[in-house]
């Protein structure tokens, strides 16, 4: 099936499944949570914005730092022009198009391809960490611990299978390339002599998430409700790593589902939780849009 129309399928899920959760909540709860909220606490997340992606843009250099010395700034601006066109595209853009944006500064295909899945890599496997260790102690009342640990245990063993050379012959059937084994040999080298800059990602991202939780707290507060930044880190991280199932473009309405579920025990009304999300949502599409905008003042054009 064509990339587009697979795409376009999971955005219209997505919008689905989003409208529905706005119908079961209703309207005009949402309407009226938003009508009391205090627009001042939307401010930091405008600033929240760029430092995340200054953060993204360090572990892409501590990765790329093996092959080319580049600047953080000129990462930066790939980063945000990439992460934006997967914001808003159909097609194979996605934020994999920094990839042929750091073609610009030598860095071939084959390494580009290869940093930006081990970034992903680390990335989910931090959204798992936190996600499986703060359900233990945050959601013991909901979710059975020893089911978690089990699960975490499955999560390892399949990273394990997967980086192996066992995963690599399943994945060559799967897609028949000869640059799965160029990107397996770079990981692999990777695991062995990188151990220093793969660790300080993976930290960076622990901390790039702690934001982002911060953000999302801050709006809760703008609708007079306050919780502890460890639960809004936990369920943020669940959201946002189950969210990366291809289930919908972008996690779209997975994201605000599982919020509105998670956030459910600590009282705080379903339709200010949604519209805290809501809020994020529009937010980060908004400052994508214009942080693409700055960026494209910087590039005459971009191949």
């Amino acid at each position: 099936m064509n990339t587009k129309i697979k795409n376009l399928i999971k955005f219209t899920i997505g919008i689905i499944i989003l409208f529905t959760l706005i119908y079961k909540i209703g309207i005009l709860d949402i309407f009226n949570a938003i009508k009391t909220a205090n627009i001042y606490y939307t401010i930091p997340i405008i600033i929240i914005y760029p430092i995340i992606m200054l953060m993204g843009a360090i572990n892409i250099k501590l990765l790329l730092n093996k092959y080319k010395n580049i600047s953080i700034k000129t990462i930066w601006k790939y980063q945000l022009i990439s992460y934006t066109l997967g914001l808003f595209s159909f097609g194979n853009l996605g934020e994999f198009y920094i990839i042929r944006l750091l073609k610009k500064e030598g860095i071939s295909i084959d390494q580009g391809l290869t940093i930006a899945l081990l970034d992903k890599i680390i990335t989910a496997a931090t959204l798992a960490t936190i996600s499986i260790i703060g359900s233990i102690f945050l959601f013991k009342n909901i979710i059975d611990p020893i089911k978690l640990v089990i699960s975490a245990i499955i999560i390892f063993i399949l990273g394990i299978i997967i980086i192996s050379d066992i995963g690599k012959k399943l994945i060559k059937l799967i897609i028949k390339s000869k640059k799965v084994d160029l990107i397996y040999s770079t990981i692999h080298e990777y695991l062995k002599y990188g151990k220093k800059e793969i660790i300080i990602n993976f930290l960076i991202s622990m901390a790039k998430w702690f934001i982002t939780a911060i953000g999302i707290k801050i709006l809760i507060l703008g609708f007079g409700y306050n919780i502890n930044i460890l639960i809004v880190l936990v369920i943020t991280s669940i959201s946002r790593f189950i969210s990366l199932l291809p289930i919908t473009f972008n996690g779209i309405g997975v994201k605000e589902a599982i919020a509105v579920t998670l956030y459910t025990p600590y009282l705080i009304p379903r339709e200010v939780i949604l519209s805290v999300y809501l809020i994020y949502l529009i937010i980060n599409y908004a400052t994508a849009l214009i942080g693409l905008l700055i960026g494209a003042l910087n590039f005459k054009k971009i191949d």
